[in-house]
């Protein structure tokens, strides 16, 4: 039992990790669609 612990633990971590990574990575992508649209409207408009 002791050693199957530490094994859910583990999993539970990299399940945040996981959660946490995908979380950034939705951020980022928004951060960068921004200014990409931005771009693109300042391109449509000239």
């Amino acid at each position: 039992m002791r050693v199957h612990r530490p094994r859910a633990g583990l999993g539970l971590g990299w399940r945040r990790l996981a959660a946490l990574a995908g979380d950034v990575l939705m951020v980022l992508t928004w951060a960068a669609m921004i200014p990409g649209m931005m771009w693109l409207g300042a391109a449509a408009g000239f």
